[in-house]
């Protein structure tokens, strides 16, 4: 997510998302975070954006946070809520990277939720996001904004990658990726 708020921001989150897109599937999520901070480095001006990857292993259970100036994720597991935080910096604001790697294992039936930092998550929805997951309807819920605070630049983007997602892996049309999410292993 880009720090800060209007279209530098904004153009920074796209970036990023893109640029990480790309980058993951060629190489390790160190590898990417380096060439992406020494990419907005590059670009001057106030260019950061904060950055929060999840990696499951599906056979096993480890999983990885690696966070960079990111909100708080959180796994569910039973009636204890655990929160994983880190305290480090965004991506693009010094020349070494401030991430943290958080590894932790993750049970059948837990629930990890993911957040972004910019006031569109509203928290009083959780238990919303949370029902279909917990009764059995669904092993991944997203947020459906009815109004979002972004960009039509952003929009746009956001219409191409849905389009691409469907073309390339069949997503569904009326499928709608979003930062608000919850997943059940």
């Amino acid at each position: 997510d880009g720090m800060g708020s209007g279209e530098e921001a904004k153009r920074t989150s796209d970036f990023a998302c893109k640029f990480l897109k790309c980058a993951l599937g060629i190489g390790s999520p160190e590898t990417a975070l380096h060439l992406l901070n020494s990419t907005l480095l590059g670009r001057g001006g106030e260019c950061s954006a904060t950055i929060d990857i999840f990696a499951l292993d599906l056979f096993d259970g480890s999983a990885t946070f690696i966070k960079s100036g990111a909100a708080p994720s959180f796994v569910k597991r039973d009636s204890s809520i655990f929160r994983i935080k880190s305290s480090t910096a965004p991506i693009g604001l010094m020349r070494s990277i401030d991430s943290e790697k958080i590894r932790v294992e993750v049970k059948g039936g837990d629930y990890v939720i993911m957040m972004d930092d910019d006031g569109q998550c509203p928290m009083d929805r959780l238990w919303d996001l949370l029902e279909p997951v917990e009764n059995g309807s669904a092993d991944y819920s997203m947020a459906d904004y009815d109004v979002k605070k972004q960009s039509n630049f952003k929009n746009f983007g956001s219409a191409v990658n849905s389009f691409m997602s469907h073309t390339m892996i069949n997503k569904p049309k009326d499928m709608h990726f979003t930062n608000f999410k919850v997943m059940k292993r």
